[in-house]
C-alpha cells in the first residue's frame, strides 16, 4: 500500500492535469470506496476476518 501511494504521488509530479489523469484518479478513488465498503461488510459479518483485513492493509 505504501508503494501504491508513492506511485500515485509520482504520477502527480510527472504528468500535468490532463483528462487522462483525472480519469485515473477517479478510478483510484472509486476503488478505495469499494474497498472501504467491502471492509465494512466484512466487519459486520465476521470480526475475525476484518481483523485479518486490517492487518493485511
Amino acid at each position: 500500500m505504501i508503494f501504491f501511494f508513492f506511485l500515485v504521488k509520482n504520477i502527480d509530479k510527472i504528468y500535468s492535469k490532463t483528462l487522462k489523469e483525472k480519469y485515473i484518479y477517479g478510478i483510484i478513488d472509486l476503488s478505495f470506496l469499494v474497498l472501504k465498503i467491502f471492509c465494512i461488510y466484512i466487519t459486520w459479518t465476521n470480526l475475525s476476518v476484518s481483523r485479518f483485513s486490517v492487518d493485511f492493509l
